[in-house]
């Protein structure tokens, strides 16, 4: 063991299968997305979801964060 407390956080929000994660370059925000059709955004320090896209009209299957952190790009169904 390397001494450091680990916790596993657990998100609840999408109510189907995640098919993709990616994190903000400044490693605050977690993007996920899913079956369910949403692009949830989430607050790493906190565990909570700040904003929720659900502009795909079928699954959404990937996406992937600018280097710079502006721009999330996703592809789906």
């Amino acid at each position: 063991m390397d001494g450091l407390d680990r916790e596993m956080l657990q998100l609840a929000g999408h109510s189907e299968t995640v098919h993709a994660l990616a994190f903000a370059p400044d490693g605050q925000t977690l993007f996920s997305a899913g079956r369910d059709r949403t692009i949830r955004f989430w607050d790493v320090a906190g565990g909570r979801e700040r904003i929720k896209l659900d502009e795909h009209a079928g699954p959404v299957l990937s996406i992937a964060v600018h280097q710079l952190g502006k721009l999330l790009a996703s592809g789906g169904a």
